[in-house]
């Protein structure tokens, strides 16, 4: 029987246009040109965190995957 837990193992889903994924570091410069565009930052939600989410360079983008890859080891969230 396959693991449930997200923690074990991270879901992917697969669609005609996207494949979601766990962030890899690997993702910061595709990332912060989303993440720093600035018709796409009105539309972000921050849901509480401690983060607006809009960045302006390739550290900042890379210190905030660290911080998801860093929750999600510690089960905080995916």
């Amino acid at each position: 029987m396959e693991d449930r837990d997200p923690y074990v193992s991270c879901p992917t889903y697969d669609t005609e246009c996207f494949h979601l994924r766990l962030v890899q570091e690997r993702d910061a410069e595709d990332l912060l040109a989303c993440y720093s565009h600035p018709d796409a930052q009105k539309y972000f939600n921050d849901d509480n965190c401690t983060s607006s989410f809009r960045f302006s360079s390739l550290s900042e983008m890379r210190e905030c995957i660290g911080v998801w890859l860093s929750s999600y080891e510690r089960r905080e969230y995916i």
